[in-house]
């Protein structure tokens, strides 16, 4: 298994525009809401700048802007004043690191954009720059404009202004009847654009400051959703390179590949590799169709052959699937991108009854069906969206009592 995972693990770390999020006591949660006016921003989040040094940085080394609280004792390069500015490398590792706090957690995470809603990364880094001086945004519910920042807001507006890309998770903290709604930094973590690049970031600091030197990164960062999310950063990155007559199949390359990095496929002791796989070859299929991208094909072809090779040696692989049902039914997509309607393609070993229903980020359905004694063998059921606007969906399915979840994306 050691062989397998060096074949895929990627010396990137954090790219320009990713987001960094620090999480106070080393978990993932809201913020602290104390009362109906009062709110306490626990975690931290800034923009990466492009910083080239993946592992080890100078104490002074500038890697995010971020709009914070300022203190000499961080090292920040900035006055004491609250305001945007510029972080060092020391601040990240001594207040967010594991290894520098002792307790919180640092982690990178990229977003992905979408048709209508693609980036260059350095457009976030350079919206960034021009905020830079802007004071501290002390009311945490007037987030949607430009004049003030706290962390979180700088990070979310920045994605709203250059890309018209809303990160939200859509849950309401704080939660009603509070006078308000801030940006948290689950918002940030936890939208359907959002990929976590590396969890638990413990880059090391040269020379010996104060809090100790630091270690390499820990093994959880090198991990195979690693590999696939900065693929899918070099895959976009190439958005402006493809020719109109094959924008449709790079966008659908694209998503096949944003879609194999959702963090449901990789919960758990066992990933899910059969529909992860599923994903890997939709992707490699569309850029064989393109044909100019040989060396992102050659990146998800290795990474479909080393899945294959580690399904091979899992027992657990011959039943693991939200495809894959023991008694021989089978459900799949055409395809996750929908533009009039979308198929869904049925195969049954003897008669079955099949419903299904398209949920928002709302949780609202808004379309359903139901089919039964659908005919053994294979069948393809139209779901029409002419009348829903552009966005992410759910799709819930049910065959002969059994569930499948997949996201689709509506796009005019």
């Amino acid at each position: 298994m050691t062989l397998l995972f060096l074949l895929i693990v990627s010396t990137v770390h954090h790219m320009p525009g990713d987001i960094w999020i620090g999480w106070k006591g080393g978990f993932e949660h809201h913020e602290v809401y104390i009362a109906p006016d009062t709110i306490l921003i626990a975690n931290h989040s800034g923009i990466d700048i492009g910083n080239t040094h993946q592992y080890e940085f100078y104490p002074e080394e500038i890697v995010t802007i971020s709009a914070r609280k300022r203190t000499p004792w961080w090292h920040s390069v900035d006055s004491t004043k609250d305001h945007v500015g510029l972080d060092s490398a020391y601040y990240w590792y001594n207040a967010w690191t594991s290894n520098g706090s002792g307790q919180n957690r640092l982690d990178i995470y990229d977003i992905s954009g979408y048709p209508g809603h693609y980036y260059h990364p350095q457009e976030i880094v350079d919206w960034a720059y021009a905020q830079l001086g802007k004071v501290y945004n002390i009311n945490f519910y007037n987030w949607d404009q430009d004049s003030s920042f706290y962390c979180h807001q700088l990070c979310y507006r920045a994605f709203k202004v250059v890309a018209g890309i809303i990160l939200e998770d859509g849950e309401y903290f704080p939660p009603p009847p509070a006078s308000g709604v801030m940006k948290e930094a689950l918002d940030l973590a936890h939208s359907w654009q959002s990929r976590r690049r590396v969890k638990d970031y413990n880059f090391r600091l040269k020379g010996s400051p104060p809090g100790g030197g630091g270690h390499e990164p820990p093994i959880e960062g090198k991990s195979f959703q690693t590999g696939l999310v900065n693929l899918l950063s070099e895959l976009e990155a190439r958005y402006d390179d493809i020719p109109l007559t094959d924008r449709d199949g790079f966008e659908r390359a694209v998503y096949a590949l944003f879609q194999a990095t959702d963090n449901r496929l990789w919960d758990g002791v066992h990933p899910d590799y059969a529909q992860i796989l599923e994903y890997l070859k939709d992707a490699r299929s569309e850029i064989q169709d393109i044909g100019i991208l040989p060396e992102i094909q050659a990146g998800v072809n290795n990474m479909v052959n080393t899945i294959q090779m580690v399904m091979a040696r899992s027992q657990d692989s011959k039943t693991k699937g939200v495809y894959i049902v023991p008694e021989g039914n089978n459900v799949k997509l055409e395809s996750s991108l929908w533009r009039k309607g979308g198929k869904i393609q049925i195969t049954l070993s003897s008669t079955g009854n099949f419903q299904y229903s398209l949920v928002d980020l709302m949780g609202r359905t808004l379309i359903q069906g139901r089919l039964l004694n659908i005919p053994q063998g294979n069948n393809t059921i139209y779901v029409p969206v002419d009348n829903l606007p552009s966005g992410r969906y759910t799709l819930i399915m049910r065959l002969n009592g059994k569930e499948y979840i997949k996201g689709i994306t509506v796009i005019r």
